[in-house]
């Protein structure tokens, strides 16, 4: 080493010494000595950099990256030394030019300098400059920190996007011509307007409503779902939300799901101006849990097994006084119908939801264990009035069950 570069060296350490007390001017003195004893050692304009870059002086950062990086190409350089600044270069035909000049094996270091560059221009507000430091760095070496500040520049790219595309008055036109489109049946189209509204005004919930009805008659339930929950989640008190998800379980055949969704809707309904669609869809719900879904198809066989799998069907069987009904319903399948004709006046007599509910499992399960049943064999006295009796003991504890969980809702 000669002498320049063993006092280019010492003058550098004292700035190495200036920068960890935070004396950031004394230090930079330092590094300029240095630098005018040994115009080679790049790693003096790197700490220089880092000067700079805590005295948030990033144009003249940017400067002294760009001499290190020319330096650095001159003396072939370590690339972990030239490539913490080549981001910098505001040009990117030059950048691409330094990096391509020479080939140096490249270090896992290096992911550490274009993490320092990306920071360099997030706090410049050059967000894509950023993300693209920072894409660099992770093609270096993947680490955690790294990762999570390219997502937050990214978002934060995002978000300033988004707030730049938000028109209330432009997401009303939108929604207008979205309802134009459904009320032609071009539902495809009105989606495309929802979406357009949505994202002029992602802060009102009828353009979710609507695009839910849109993807309802599309039969993509899925997202149907999604845009109805977002819109009871932004105005809770909207009972059009209710009834849209509503319809949507009941197209999923999750029926118990869609009651609650009906039941909270209803509770909403403080005028009752929706009262009557609710309890439509209740009663379709009704129907359906009580009459057998033969689109699935099967044997009998395939039919009960079904039925034993479903977590409420067993609950319900399990029950003693079910139990007890079952197997008389197999002895007199005469007297079953009536049993489940006399359920169903309860149930439409009652309209409480759980009470409800359950009784619709009980004449499901009916269904299925009817179906696997023998011939009925000898019949038990009196039957019909057994039955009634059971049934009336059981709607009786499902409506002290019911209030408890429900309070005094009635619909």
């Amino acid at each position: 080493m000669s002498i320049d570069a063993k006092q280019a060296n010492d003058e550098k350490e004292l700035g190495n010494n200036f920068y960890k007390k935070r004396m950031f001017d004394t230090a930079l003195e330092h590094y300029n000595k240095a630098w005018e004893l040994d115009n080679t050692n790049i790693t003096i304009l790197t700490n220089k950099a880092a000067v700079l870059f805590e005295q948030e002086n990033y144009d003249e950062c940017i400067k002294t990256c760009e001499t290190a990086i020319e330096v650095g190409r001159e003396h072939r350089c370590d690339y972990k030394l030239i490539s913490r600044y080549v981001p910098f270069c505001e040009r990117k035909a030059e950048r691409k030019r330094l990096l391509t000049k020479i080939h140096v094996p490249r270090s896992t270091r290096t992911q550490r300098a274009y993490g320092r560059i990306g920071n360099a221009h997030l706090k410049l507000d050059h967000l894509d400059e950023a993300i693209k430091a920072y894409e660099k760095s992770l093609t270096e070496h993947r680490t955690s920190e790294i990762l999570t500040k390219l997502r937050e520049t990214e978002k934060l790219k995002a978000q300033r996007a988004k707030e730049a595309y938000y028109d209330p008055a432009l997401a009303d036109k939108a929604r207008e011509l979205g309802n134009e489109l459904y009320k032609n049946n071009d539902w495809p189209g009105a989606v495309q307007q929802y979406t357009e509204a949505i994202k002029r005004n992602d802060k009102d919930h009828r353009s979710y409503s609507n695009r839910a009805a849109c993807y309802l008659k599309l039969l993509a339930l899925n997202e149907a779902l999604k845009d109805a929950q977002k819109c009871i989640e932004l105005d809770p008190s909207f009972v059009r939300g209710y009834t849209r998800k509503a319809s949507i379980e009941i197209a999923r055949k999750e029926y118990d799901s869609a009651l609650e969704t009906l039941t909270e809707g209803l509770e909403r309904d403080a005028d009752g101006k929706h009262k009557r669609e609710i309890q439509e869809l209740m009663t379709k719900c009704y129907q359906a849990m009580t009459v057998p879904d033969s689109s699935q198809g099967g044997s009998r066989e395939e039919i009960l097994k079904r039925a034993k799998e479903n977590p409420e069907v067993q609950r319900i069987l399990g029950d003693p006084v079910m139990q007890q009904i079952l197997q008389q319903m197999e002895q007199d399948p005469k007297a079953a119908q009536e049993y489940v004709s006399y359920l169903h006046s309860l149930t439409m007599f009652w309209k409480n939801r759980a009470v409800a509910t359950n009784l619709s499992h009980f004449s499901m399960a009916h269904h299925h264990v009817t179906q696997a049943s023998q011939e009925p064999q000898d019949r038990f006295q009196h039957p019909q009035a057994r039955l009634r009796r059971c049934a009336e003991d059981r709607v009786e504890e499902e409506w002290s069950r019911g209030l408890d969980a429900a309070g005094t809702n009635m619909m």
